[in-house]
């Protein structure tokens, strides 16, 4: 598994489930590597359509957003990330005001955040 320079892995998200969204495959893979090395399971996700279908898991802790995916918004995935209780993050290089009200407790993280960063804003999410 390819590992940031600089993390070490850790057990902090131990347990978790963590849907990653993201249309970038590169930052998907460093996304999703990032938060193996804390321990989560991880399910990805390129698209709405595949993160709906991806939500009927039974076992998602929490979730990582991209904001626009593709031609879309996230804004299908966020409603039913909301309706089934699951904290999530915005994790974007866009700003988006408007979808950032609609979720004011959703944390958001610029792209290519420190891994630190990201594993610590899901972890407080899930707290």
């Amino acid at each position: 598994m390819w590992v940031p320079d600089g993390w070490a892995p850790n057990a902090t998200l131990a347990g978790r489930s963590i849907l990653v969204i993201e249309d970038e495959p590169v930052i998907a893979l460093e996304i999703n590597a990032t938060l193996s090395a804390a321990g989560a399971s991880i399910a990805s996700a390129t698209n709405t359509r595949d993160a709906l279908r991806m939500l009927s898991l039974p076992d998602v802790s929490a979730a990582v957003v991209d904001i626009t995916l593709g031609d879309e918004d996230c804004s299908a995935v966020c409603n039913h990330l909301s309706e089934r209780g699951i904290p999530f993050v915005f994790y974007t290089a866009q700003a988006r005001p408007d979808l950032m009200r609609r979720w004011p407790n959703a944390p958001v993280l610029t792209k290519l955040a420190s891994t630190d960063r990201l594993v610590e804003t899901v972890a407080g999410v899930l707290r």
